[in-house]
């Protein structure tokens, strides 16, 4: 179980989509509720990017379901032909981003796009929930 947290065998198999359905499918299990849309999810991605993307969505699910409450989730990832975007957005209680900058979750996922080139956006304020959108440029498989 510890290694399937540290690299998902999913991951290597089916691609970033399905792993990301099974990470979803456990925060459902843990009562999180969580919808999922995805466009292009069976492409195949550099296994560096899809394990970073995955990370992302862990940490961010985790957050949502640490302070979202019982607020509903969406969670987005899709695939164009230059850009790969994921969002978790949830409808919680949300946070002031300027206060928490140095939180953990938020460091490890400001490093983790600072390494896929990408860049990171969290949308967030006391009483109106979070977004949390990544947007990485588009490499092969590696």
């Amino acid at each position: 179980a510890v290694a399937h947290r540290m690299h998902p065998s999913v991951l290597d198999h089916l691609g970033l989509g399905p792993a990301l359905d099974g990470l979803v499918d456990e925060m459902r299990k843990e009562g999180l509720r969580v919808t999922v849309t995805t466009g292009g999810a069976g492409t195949v991605l550099s296994s560096t990017q899809a394990l970073g993307l995955f990370r992302i969505a862990q940490e961010a699910l985790r957050n949502a379901r640490k302070y979202a409450g019982d607020a509903s989730v969406q969670v987005h990832f899709a695939v164009g032909p230059e850009m790969v975007q994921l969002e978790v957005a949830d409808e919680g209680r949300g946070f002031d981003p300027a206060r928490v900058d140095k939180g953990i979750g938020l460091t490890g996922m400001r490093e983790r796009v600072k390494l896929l080139e990408g860049e990171l956006t969290v949308d967030s304020a006391p009483g109106r929930g979070t977004r949390v959108r990544v947007r990485i440029p588009r490499k092969g498989a590696a």
